[in-house]
């Protein structure tokens, strides 16, 4: 499950806590919340109405970024939340990123109530980050951003680094609404850090894991080639990988059998909070600058010392020598990090001990505050009837 749904399920299920009713509309790819919330959310959770698309519209999950056939999918979306408007009356729409909000704004006109950017990183950022776009499409991204700004009652900001994206023109609509981890691996953390049952179970000694998608600038090829100066320096140590569709990570990498690394796939609630206790060291080779990794929330909350490479995106989530290691994107640099908290117990403790403090900020409670601020700040309007 990547950032973005993961936000917008937590945000949802806050709205839900604090009272809120709500009507998603998304696309046909997913899990419906009963098979994925814990039970104790079960009641909260009829309170969030889930409407998808037609199955004819599905979607990639593992594809990052534009395509066609998410082009297609928004179309079919726009329909469904234009029907929705005509089924129901809501006190405010709110957009999910860049292709949510100009979804919500072509409805907005006719809605007449106020609709919130929930901005999950920036436009900006994504197409020259990611797709490493030329000027002139940075440009038309620029452009879209800045009308998304202009035109929203209220922006969640995830990061605070998008302040300054932002700009000082709209500084009274923007809120800080943090990033929490997925809430089906914090509820219950019945297994306190340092718990090694599951590597006991597994037969491992060491154990470092990364947690999150295979895509490029991730790059889990790095952690590959680490492994093997690891071999090297005949440290026992297992690297267990944690994310969707890991037969397409062994077949772009060919993972050598010659080196303990153990393709999961994907892991949640108490089984994640079982591995996350277990774990020596959390891994997080992520070299795009200004995204901050959600993994990086739930290592945190974990409390798992973590070796991450040093750019600003980890810099704003990780004290350096504090809670964990930054360092060049090398497997050479990876590895003696690495090796260096897998030698010291003592230093694992302290990261662990200062983590488990910074973790208690992303809690549940703090997020339905945090939402709570944010929405007595929107504009009380009554909704239009949609033709």
């Amino acid at each position: 499950m990547r950032g973005k749904p993961i936000r917008v399920l937590n945000n949802a299920l806050a709205l839900a806590l604090d009272g809120h009713s709500l009507v998603v509309a998304t696309y046909a790819v997913g899990r419906e919340l009963d098979d994925y919330l814990p039970e104790k959310f079960s009641k909260t959770a009829r309170q969030i109405e889930i409407r998808r698309v037609p199955h004819r519209y599905q979607v990639d999950p593992h594809r990052i970024g534009l395509s066609f056939g998410k082009i297609a999918s928004d179309w079919a979306l726009y329909r469904l939340a234009r029907r929705l408007l005509r089924e129901h009356f809501f006190d405010a729409m709110i957009g999910h990123d860049a292709d949510g909000m100009l979804l919500g704004l072509a409805l907005k006109r006719r809605a007449r109530i106020p609709i919130i950017y929930d901005m999950h990183g920036s436009l900006t950022e994504l197409v020259r980050n990611i797709h490493h776009a030329p000027r002139p499409i940075l440009a038309i991204a620029e452009r879209i951003e800045r009308h998304l700004y202009s035109e929203a009652n209220l922006i969640l900001a995830n990061w605070a680094h998008l302040k300054s994206t932002i700009g000082d023109c709209y500084t009274d609509k923007v809120c800080l609404l943090g990033d929490r981890p997925p809430v089906t691996t914090t509820t219950d953390l019945s297994h306190p850090a340092g718990d090694d049952s599951w590597k006991r179970e597994n037969d491992i000694k060491h154990l470092l894991i990364y947690v999150g998608n295979f895509a490029p600038y991730q790059r889990v090829d790095l952690l590959i080639d680490m492994m093997h100066i690891l071999k090297r320096q005949q440290t026992e140590v297992t690297l267990c990988l944690i994310g969707p569709a890991p037969e397409r990570l062994a077949a772009r990498f060919g993972v050598d059998s010659s080196v303990d690394i153990r393709l999961l796939g994907p892991r949640h609630g108490n089984e994640l909070a079982r591995i996350l206790a277990a774990a020596d060291v959390a891994l997080s080779p992520r070299v795009t600058v200004n995204y901050p990794p959600m993994k990086v929330i739930s290592y945190l909350a974990g409390a798992v010392p973590i070796v991450a490479t040093d750019t600003a995106a980890h810099r704003a989530m990780i004290d350096d020598g504090r809670t964990g290691l930054l360092v060049p994107p090398t497997p050479q640099a990876f590895a003696a990090a690495a090796s260096r908290l897998l030698d010291n117990e003592r230093l694992r403790t302290k990261m662990r001990d200062i983590s488990r403090e910074e973790g208690r900020g992303y809690t549940m409670d703090s997020l339905m505050a945090e939402l709570r601020q944010a929405l007595a700040r929107l504009p009380r309007t009554t909704q239009a009837e949609i033709p």
